[in-house]
């Protein structure tokens, strides 16, 4: 008779093999809190990055298909807190917790404003983002958005 713990085991190593752990370094940022990053120089050091930001549910991997589009502009992706290589925090987050993220994360990599593209539940992320810090924010691009109650609209 399988143990419930046996059932978690070939259930992980089913996963492991449909969907194999990707190769990351997580960034520490000044709040303290851990986040998957990565930055992708541009053609053009002088073009404006572009923040990328995935939905609930879904990864930074999201956007794999659509980078090289992009090419000539910093591209900057990340995993929101408790997605994808990011771990799961000890405080709950909110739309501006996410937002704080974001503005540490440019910090981080050296922008001083962005181009923010967010996908599906990344959208209201990106509305609380240029809500709280719009000389952070040149566009916003929303893309499929399904929209959260935000704590602060501009």
């Amino acid at each position: 008779m399988n143990s419930k713990s046996d059932d978690v085991r070939v259930c992980r190593m089913y996963l492991s093999q449909v969907f194999p752990p990707i190769m990351t370094s997580l960034t520490t940022l000044a709040s303290g809190r851990l986040l998957h990053v990565e930055k992708h120089d541009g053609d053009d050091p002088n073009a404006i990055p572009i923040v990328f930001i995935h939905g609930v549910l879904h990864t930074s991997k999201l956007y794999s298909p659509i980078l090289s589009y992009f090419s000539n502009r910093p591209r900057v992706l990340f995993d929101i807190q408790g997605h994808g290589n990011s771990p799961v925090p000890n405080t709950p987050s909110t739309p501006s917790t996410f937002a704080a993220d974001i503005k540490e994360i440019l910090e981080h990599v050296g922008f001083a404003r962005a181009d923010v593209v967010g996908h599906a539940g990344g959208c209201t992320i990106g509305i609380q983002f240029t809500a709280e810090f719009p000389e952070k924010v040149r566009w916003l691009v929303l893309m499929a958005p399904l929209l959260f109650p935000c704590q602060r609209m501009a």
